[in-house]
């Protein structure tokens, strides 16, 4: 998943797919506050043991990662989205 590692491309879940629609002001607005929140867990994620918890995933719920492998997935995919959104620009 990481831009700068990985290149393989991934097949999408349909229930993933985005809607083929333009990106308003709005969207904007909710992923910059989403990424406000992302940044206040992952302070919050210093204090904490992230290897003790483990989080089901909602492309298949019985595998179940440590929450530090969530977290850097996460960061790692939104860097691919916004290098993607770069390239549409």
């Amino acid at each position: 998943m990481n831009p700068q590692t990985g290149r393989t491309k991934f097949k999408v879940v349909k229930r993933h797919q985005p809607a083929a629609t333009a990106v308003d002001r709005t969207s904007i607005e909710l992923f910059i506050r989403q990424q406000n929140e992302l940044q206040e867990l992952l302070t919050l994620a210093k204090s904490v043991d992230i290897g003790s918890v483990r989080i089901p995933l909602s492309v298949a719920g019985w595998v179940r990662l440590p929450v530090g492998d969530i977290l850097q997935f996460m960061v790692a995919h939104i860097e691919r989205h916004l290098q993607q959104a770069e390239r549409n620009v």
